[in-house]
Order: structure tokens, then sequence, then C-alpha cells
């Protein structure tokens, strides 16, 4: 039986999708989060889980940093460090 991949952002639904990069030259990861409902603000706190249903793991934690709400496609891009 195949596993169902899941993720929660907070106070985020509809997600479209989520890129986490992590690199040892930068002393921060980055999280950018394609999604069509956000309530998130500059400088809210953010935490994102991923992985499978009932095995999620959390990928990063941090604040916003931007929210762009891209048109015509009326999705929200938010980006955290």
């Amino acid at each position: 039986m195949a596993q169902k991949l899941t993720a929660t952002v907070t106070n985020t639904s509809n997600i479209i999708s989520i890129s986490v990069s992590d690199s040892h030259t930068s002393p921060t990861s980055t999280a950018q989060v394609t999604a069509i409902n956000t309530s998130l603000n500059v400088g809210d706190s953010v935490t994102i889980f991923l992985g499978y249903e009932g095995d999620t793991f959390k990928a990063i934690t941090g604040y916003v940093k931007e929210v762009k709400l891209k048109k015509p496609e009326w999705v929200y891009i938010v980006t955290g460090k």
C-alpha cells in the first residue's frame, strides 16, 4: 500500500508546494510555500511539518520574511527563514 505525503504549515491551507533549502555555507535555512490560503504576515512565527500521514517531522521553524499574492493564479507565496 502506498503512503500518502503530507505537509502542514502554520496558519496556511490548500498547500500547493513547499521548497526547503539548507546550505553549509549559510547560517539559516530558507523555505518557500505556495498555497491558496494563508493568514501569515511578515514577522510571524512559522513551522513546517513534512512526511507521510502518521509519520511527520518538523522540517523548519522560523519567521516569515515575505508574503506575496501572485496574480492571476491567486496563490500566496510565503518565504521564511
